[in-house]
């Protein structure tokens, strides 16, 4: 149990939100494998899609385990209630905040290009909370589960029965419940790496054949557009590439400030970037910007740079907030 965030897991959390957005708003400029207009970036596109939430999910098991389990297993709940509450008011404040604008934009929206924006957010409105709502699922349910008892084999096999029962029901992976249930099994994926770390990386060939699998997995995703029989590869390509992806930068101990700074503020980035790439998208189309690689770059960007930024303010009010309830308790 470390309160010591880890360098490469920070790093490779930095790279997984970079390869959310640049998906998401890819996938929102291009058209996508299925409608047929076939494209480097949009095998690119596809190829990022095959792994880049199993990368992230797997991540915050790690951390979750890394951050709130001592090496005998014991978990700390007061601080892991803590976080828990720390996401609950997130998802209240930037819900509460992200509505308002929604309303106001419908309400005084005159631009037909406006107006078809916010049709397609208010089609999907959980596209932005359902991370913030899986992460306290999977805090609620890590926390009640007697790991100690239980053999992980067994958590194992529960949550990959879920996964395909999941498949079944559901044709795609679509931002609702069912993809909340999903991803469970990368969480736990996560904290079982964090739990037998120096095993797993003891062995080179361990993570560079997981790499080499999950690459040939994603590579074979993308070049068959996503047919309902191939979703089934999905995990293999999530699994196998996290793996992969974790050794080469604990080995190779990459380092870059924007990947740190990315991971640091993973969270908000990903709470708030699909807001923030309509309004960008709206911006560049009222400034006349229709060249394809300008806008996948500035959207991705500004949806980057915004959610940092929001990031320094949200961890600002929480430092402010602490330091008010220290003076407090000090005063009595």
């Amino acid at each position: 149990m470390s309160e010591k965030r880890v360098d490469f897991i920070e790093q490779l959390k930095g790279l997984s939100i970079i390869l959310i957005v640049f998906g998401y708003v890819a996938g929102t400029i291009i058209k996508p494998a299925v409608s047929g207009d076939k494209n480097a970036l949009t095998y690119i596109y596809s190829f990022i899609n095959s792994f880049h939430l199993p990368l992230c999910f797997t991540l915050n098991g790690y951390c979750f385990r890394h951050t709130y389990f001592d090496e005998d297993g014991n978990l700390n709940r007061k601080r892991s209630l803590d976080r828990m509450i720390d996401y609950l008011v997130m998802y209240a404040v930037f819900v509460g905040i992200l509505n308002l604008v929604k309303f106001y934009m419908t309400v005084f929206a005159t631009n037909q290009f406006v107006k078809d924006e916010i049709a397609y957010l208010i089609r999907v409105p959980d596209m932005v909370y359902w991370y913030l709502l899986a992460l306290i699922v999977y805090y609620i349910v890590f926390m009640l589960i007697p790991l100690k008892k239980i053999s992980a084999l067994w958590i194992f096999a529960a949550l990959f029965a879920v996964m395909f029962v999941s498949f079944e029901i559901d044709s795609g992976i679509s931002y609702n419940p069912k993809s909340i249930v999903f991803f469970a099994v990368f969480f736990f994926f996560g904290m079982f790496i964090r739990k037998w770390e120096d095993r797993v990386f003891l062995f080179k060939r361990v993570w560079i054949i997981s790499g080499i699998f999950g690459i040939l997995a994603a590579v074979y995703m993308a070049l068959t557009e996503y047919r309902l029989d191939v979703v089934r590869v999905f995990p293999l390509a999530g699994f196998f590439l996290s793996l992969g992806l974790m050794g080469v930068f604990k080995t190779l101990k990459i380092k870059s400030k924007v990947l740190r700074i990315c991971g640091k503020y993973i969270t908000v980035i990903f709470a708030t970037f699909v807001y923030t790439d309509m309004a960008v998208r709206i911006l560049l189309h009222n400034a006349g910007i229709d060249n394809v690689y300008l806008k996948l770059g500035l959207e991705s960007i500004l949806s980057l740079v915004v959610g940092i930024l929001l990031g320094e303010f949200w961890g600002k009010c929480k430092a402010m907030n602490q330091i008010n309830q220290s003076s407090s308790k000090n005063n009595k």
